[in-house]
């Protein structure tokens, strides 16, 4: 076995292990009330299946064909109708360092903001990063000198970029420790972290710029959800949702309980 497929192989395992365990606490303190997992897990599943795909896509030409058909974004994906793949692109590594270097970001931060706005709030702003980073994107390739609508683009880093910095508007005195070194807060972080974005586009090439849109437009969304109060929105529209529910239901509980404590 390959060092390659052999790093693979642990990386998988380490990151599904970490995605059980935290399924079981989800398991324990909301089944009673939530019938779905929530977001944040759900999206790690759907990375790793995805980045497990793409690995063995090599022995299946469906399996293959099905991935350049709907877990990449480019200009002509959009062109063709396929606007799903400015939400589904952001399921999809490539190489392993990419996936473990993006998850690894993801399950120090998510969870963590998933529990400040709730399940249902934390999925929509997941989409939202998502798919405005996508856009960013494929509006970068279309102007890029040497591109063209077949260049395509993949990744979370749009949405993790946003929920870092939705996170660190939302918890100003977290800490993170960065490069396992420097301990700061996460907009510290997240300033440090663009400085170090910007190295692509001051050496040039259109492909590293695209990086820093999907960064900087992630980041954006994620300052956007919370300073602009759409994350108190979505939670009191939601609510208005459940209780109009619970008010039809034969079977509802009382009042409508809440999911969760928080939506």
């Amino acid at each position: 076995m390959s060092e390659k497929r052999l790093l693979l192989l642990l990386g998988s395992v380490v990151l599904s292990m970490a995605a059980a365990r935290r399924w079981h606490r989800i398991r324990v303190r909301y089944l009673s009330q939530l019938t779905t997992p929530t977001a944040s897990t759900t999206f790690t599943f759907l990375n790793v299946a995805t980045f497990l795909a793409w690995q063995l896509r090599g022995r299946s030409f469906k399996v293959e064909r099905w991935l350049l058909e709907n877990a990449i974004c480019s200009p002509r994906h959009l062109d063709q109708g396929s606007y799903h793949t400015l939400l589904t692109h952001s399921f999809s590594h490539f190489d392993v360092g990419h996936f473990l270097q993006n998850m690894v970001s993801w399950l120090s931060s998510a969870p963590r903001l998933e529990r400040e706005v709730g399940p249902v709030v934390f999925a929509v702003h997941c989409v939202g990063a998502a798919v405005s980073s996508g856009l960013a994107q494929s509006l970068w390739t279309r102007s890029s000198e040497g591109m063209t609508k077949d260049s395509f683009f993949l990744g979370a880093s749009g949405v993790i970029s946003a929920t870092n910095v939705a996170l660190g508007f939302l918890q100003p005195d977290s800490r993170v420790v960065l490069f396992q070194t420097l301990e700061m807060s996460y907009l510290q972080a997240m300033g440090v972290i663009a400085l170090i974005d910007i190295l692509p586009l001051i050496q040039g090439g259109s492909g590293g710029g695209r990086g820093v849109v999907a960064h900087a437009v992630g980041a954006l969304w994620g300052f956007a959800f919370i300073k602009f109060g759409f994350h108190r929105q979505v939670h009191d529209l939601w609510r208005k949702i459940t209780a109009s529910c619970a008010d039809r239901g034969p079977t509802a509980g009382p009042g409508g309980r809440r999911l969760g404590g928080t939506v």
